[in-house]
């Protein structure tokens, strides 16, 4: 069977409206995220990691180059 790695930096996929201030927020786990991903598991063995939770637009070059140690690790 194949192996996939997901690695979660947050970002859109992972954000919720908070209706007390409506605005998106980071909020879901890449755990909460791949159990929503039903069936996968009938086609690859997945794992995966979280890296961060941040806004898309807040990542740096430095997250970059952290996100990359942390891949090659």
């Amino acid at each position: 069977m194949k192996k996939i790695v997901v690695v979660f930096n947050g970002g859109t996929i992972s954000m919720k409206v908070d209706e007390r201030i409506k605005a998106a927020v980071p909020s879901l786990t890449g755990e909460e995220i791949m159990s929503m991903v039903t069936g996968i598991e009938d086609f690859a063995e997945i794992e995966s990691y979280s890296f961060s939770s941040m806004p898309s637009p807040h990542m740096s070059v430095e997250n970059m180059l952290e996100l990359s140690k942390f891949i090659k690790n």
